[in-house]
C-alpha cells in the first residue's frame, strides 16, 4: 500500500512539473491581469447602472406639490358647481360703494323650542 501510494506521488509530481514546462509565466500573469482588469470595468458598470434615473426629489418638495394640486382641484370643482339661489336675500352696505347679499333665514317663520332641564 505504502508504494503504490508513494508511486502515485511520484506520477503527480512528474504530472505537475510537465504541466509547468507548457505553461508560461508570464502568460499567467497577463491572463490574471486580464481578468482583473476586466473584474474592475464590471464594477464600474455596476456602480454607475445603480444610481437612480431621472430627477431625484425631496420629499418635502413632493408633498407641497401634492398640496398645491389638491388645492388647485379644489377650486376648480368649487368654480363648476351651480350658484346656490336665495330665498331670502337682503343688501347691506358695507361701505359707500359696495353691497353685500346676505342669505339670512326669516326668524318668524320658525318656531324655536327650549327644553327645561328638571333639576333633580
Amino acid at each position: 500500500l505504502n508504494k503504490e501510494t508513494i508511486k502515485a506521488m511520484q506520477n503527480s509530481a512528474k504530472v505537475m512539473k510537465a504541466t509547468v514546462k507548457e505553461a508560461d509565466l508570464d502568460k499567467a500573469d497577463e491572463l490574471m491581469e486580464d481578468i482583473n482588469e476586466a473584474m474592475d470595468q464590471v464594477n464600474e458598470m455596476n456602480e454607475a447602472m445603480s444610481h437612480p434615473l431621472g430627477q431625484v426629489m425631496d420629499e418635502d418638495e413632493l408633498e407641497a406639490e401634492l398640496a398645491e394640486l389638491e388645492e388647485l382641484e379644489a377650486d376648480e370643482l368649487l368654480n363648476d358647481m351651480p350658484q346656490a339661489k336665495a330665498k331670502n336675500k337682503k343688501q347691506v352696505i358695507v361701505d359707500d360703494d359696495d353691497e353685500v347679499d346676505l342669505d339670512l333665514p326669516n326668524p318668524s317663520k320658525k318656531e324655536v323650542k327650549i327644553k327645561a332641564k328638571d333639576d333633580e
